[in-house]
């Protein structure tokens, strides 16, 4: 898929009707009034699929857009987007929440919460559109996280990082690893919000499921580290070891065994790449911060059933 809508190609007297429906289809039923009419409306929108998240980028004349709670409720979308702004501004309001977005900035969207956007002029803009379901984030999450997406120290990065996606999505769409791309696109999204929704605060101060979900993903970007101790994730997230217990504890998640897990999983996935023929067992398995081999030989085959050099020759 790759262009979806282009105004050139539709009788004037028809291109507001045919806008609203476009972004519809994009996004989620709303009411949408397009700045002047006839050939003054001036729209193309382009979308590829990269596995479950969609890429749209679109540039639009000015508009006004509104999805109520009776479209909400009528036509859930089960969607949000994070979308980034090449050119233009774009003034958004979600729940108690009112941004204004320029070129090189972004903002975060709930397609199943109430909002009104609107541009007072032409834009350029592209969108990272997620099933919600793959964020694998507690719903509060989410809206507290689109909502003040702006806020976190990774909005820069992440804005830079969705427009350099719309200027190479049909290159990269028919990619075999589109796919794959698509679950980074995923990560990212949820780095995003969790690092909005945490505001800032300390560890101790944030609800449950958001702190667990801070702590996982700061483990898993530090899986390779052999010196990741339950002491270092409880500072750097601001709590004591005892805390930290305690939160594992009461949501019966059992903190050293996931990381082993986590680590025999990369671990097993990387003695099946070609390019790793050569390295040794032990190398491999040290690469993911298991300094004992025999240790992590005899995790290994109770994981999964054979030992390492069983699985790497199947």
């Amino acid at each position: 898929m790759a262009l979806v809508f282009d105004t050139e190609l539709i009788d004037p007297r028809d291109r507001a009707d045919a806008v609203a429906t476009a972004v519809a289809q994009m996004s989620a039923p709303a009411h949408m009034v397009c700045d002047g009419d006839g050939e003054r409306i001036e729209s193309r929108i382009e979308a590829w699929d990269f596995g479950a998240v969609n890429v749209v980028r679109a540039r639009i004349t000015g508009f006004d857009l509104t999805r109520t709670t009776k479209l909400v409720r009528t036509a859930p979308a089960g969607a949000m987007e994070i979308l980034a702004m090449h050119t233009g501004t774009i003034r958004h309001r979600q729940g108690d929440e009112q941004r204004e977005c320029v070129g090189g900035g972004l903002f975060g969207l709930d397609f199943d919460a109430p909002y009104r956007v609107g541009a007072p002029h032409s834009g350029e803009m592209t969108a990272v559109v997620v099933p919600v379901e793959r964020l694998g984030l507690p719903m509060e999450t989410v809206r507290v996280g689109a909502a003040q997406a702006d806020l976190s120290p990774l909005s820069a990065l992440v804005a830079n990082q969705v427009v350099l996606l719309g200027d190479s999505a049909e290159r990269l769409a028919a990619d075999t690893a589109a796919p794959l791309l698509g679950e980074v696109c995923v990560d990212m999204v949820r780095a995003l919000l969790v690092s909005a929704a945490s505001g800032g605060r300390d560890g101790a101060m944030l609800p449950a499921d958001l702190l667990l979900t801070q702590i996982r993903e700061y483990v898993r970007r530090r899986l390779a580290d052999p010196d990741l101790t339950p002491a270092r994730i409880a500072r750097a997230h601001s709590v004591s070891v005892r805390q930290l217990y305690k939160l594992c504890a009461e949501s019966g998640f059992r903190l050293e065994q996931w990381i082993i897990g986590q680590r025999l999983e990369r671990v097993r996935e990387e003695l099946r790449l070609p390019r790793n023929r050569s390295r040794s067992i032990a190398a491999v398995a040290q690469r993911w911060g298991f300094r004992d081999s025999s240790h992590f030989a005899r995790r290994f085959r109770a994981e999964y059933g054979m030992s390492p050099r069983e699985w790497r020759n199947t």
